[in-house]
């Protein structure tokens, strides 16, 4: 699969061949490729990917926040505020920061 890197590399080098070809000269570079690889020179962000975020979620679901039932006497707004926060605790920010997640616990 290529990668969102892959494809601006290769489209830089594409747009410098046309510009060359164009102007009938293999120095020449386009300013856009240009910028493509001062982009590239930056280094890769780091943390979590979108997917990795969205399957570590899925598996929090999968495994603890569909079973989450209200509470005896706990109203929606309570329980909304529990399972958030349980929620929030076991998220990709605790996971980027590698503390311990946190459990249901009622």
């Amino acid at each position: 699969m290529t990668t969102e890197r892959d494809l601006i590399q290769r489209m830089a080098k594409e747009l410098d061949l046309y510009r060359q070809m164009a102007r009938d000269d293999c120095t020449s570079t386009h300013p856009f490729a240009d910028e493509a690889r001062a982009y590239l020179a930056q280094p890769e962000p780091e943390g979590l990917t979108d997917e990795e975020i969205e399957k570590s979620f899925q598996l929090w679901w999968f495994n603890e926040g569909s079973g989450m039932r209200p509470s005896n006497g706990e109203d929606q707004e309570e329980h909304v505020r529990r399972v958030s926060q349980i929620a929030w605790s076991n998220g990709a920010y605790v996971a980027r920061c590698g503390r311990p997640a946190v459990h249901q616990s009622r």
